[in-house]
This record gives structure tokens, C-alpha cells and sequence, in this order.
């Protein structure tokens, strides 16, 4: 279904000062769809690593894509809450920057069977977050 805008007026000054703490403001040069960027990011990973995956400190987690928006969401989120973080990337400068946020392992997915890689690394992982379209096979790569 395609995006389409709210046909709702936009709150009166006085509801939206009453809630003020869950407005993002946003810099005049900013479009007006950036400042909401971030909270989706934040709020797609929450739900996806914590609510439906269930991870937990001292577990671990498999970020597909880790480059991307939400993948470097997804290190972040679960490098703060005590997880091993793997996650695959396209290249090697994809791999120092996951590692420079937090990643403890950068799979080059072009060069490496990734799942073996995990295998390898840690006997599988515990969640397994995949955020982008299409099919991607599915081997047994969570812990036992």
C-alpha cells in the first residue's frame, strides 16, 4: 500500500505544548521528513531485537546488513544491552565501520559462506535480525 499523508489537521498549539516531550524538533534547513527518520529506526529495532527476538544480555545476534540504517541501529542497540554482535557486510570499509560501532564480527557476505562464518565464530547465534526484502536462505545457524 502506498504512503499516503494524514488527513487530520495538524494539533492546536496548546495540545502540542501539553505534549511536548514526544514532539521532535526539527532545524529550519531539515526536510520535514528527516527528524522522523531516527525514532522509526530506533523503534523498528526495539521491536525487532527485544520484543519478538527476545534478546538479552550475554546473548547473541546475527545483523544482516549491518551498514545500513537500521543495521547500525541494531549494533548500537545491542552492544548497549550486553550482546555479541555479528553482522554481515558487502566490504571491507563496511566491515571497519560496523566494527568501529560496535560489531565484535564484520562477515564480508560476498566473499564468505556467512553462515558457516557464525558457525565458526560461535556454534550460532540466538537472534537473527533480517530487515531487507527478498530470499535469503535460511541455515540452522542459532545456538543449541
Amino acid at each position: 500500500m502506498p504512503f499516503a499523508p494524514s488527513r487530520r489537521a495538524a494539533p492546536t498549539p496548546s495540545i502540542a505544548s501539553r505534549r511536548r516531550r514526544n514532539v521532535c524538533l526539527r532545524r529550519k534547513a531539515s526536510t520535514c521528513c528527516r527528524p522522523r527518520a531516527l525514532p522509526e529506526n530506533y523503534f523498528t529495532v526495539w521491536h525487532n531485537l527485544f520484543e519478538r527476538g527476545a534478546l538479552k544480555s550475554g546473548e547473541s545476534a546475527l545483523i544482516h546488513g549491518g551498514a545500513s540504517g537500521i543495521g547500525t541501529t541494531a549494533i548500537q542497540l545491542a552492544k548497549a544491552f550486553g550482546a555479541t554482535v555479528f553482522t554481515t557486510v558487502r566490504n571491507e570499509d563496511k566491515a571497519k565501520a560496523v566494527r568501529a560501532l560496535g560489531a565484535d564480527h564484520a562477515i564480508l557476505y560476498k566473499d564468505n559462506d556467512w553462515a558457516a562464518e557464525v558457525k565458526k565464530l560461535s556454534g550460532g547465534v540466538d537472534v537473527v535480525a533480517r530487515h531487507g526484502g527478498g530470499r535469503l536462505p535460511c541455515p540452522r545457524i542459532f545456538s543449541s
